[in-house]
């Protein structure tokens, strides 16, 4: 039965490791982007905050369901990178506030 279940960490381990990739190409595209709005970097760093804190959560279950260390490590290092996406998505929201405050003259 301990067999089955880590197929099923480990399919979705592979499901959220593919969303953070999409995530990342859509973050540089945006961040890349030279008139990306307060609008769009605000919608990806709760995006971001969202799907964090959702990788956490799966993190937390894993760890109780006794899953393999392997697959542990591997939740470990996603919300590693869904930690330096957020810190990414925050520092492209702080960039696109800057840009639009109007400093009186």
């Amino acid at each position: 039965m301990r067999r089955t279940h880590e197929l099923d960490w480990a399919a979705t381990l592979r499901e959220q490791s593919d969303a953070a990739n999409i995530f990342a190409r859509r973050l540089s595209a945006v961040v890349g982007a030279p008139d990306f709005t307060v609008q769009q970097a605000q919608s990806l760093y709760r995006t971001a905050e969202q799907l964090a804190s959702a990788v956490d959560r799966m993190a937390s279950e894993m760890k109780l369901a006794d899953v393999d260390c392997d697959l542990l490590a591997v939740s470990e290092a996603l919300q590693d990178l869904w930690a330096e996406l957020c810190l990414t998505s925050f520092g492209a929201m702080r960039e696109a506030q800057r840009r639009t405050t109007v400093v009186p003259s």
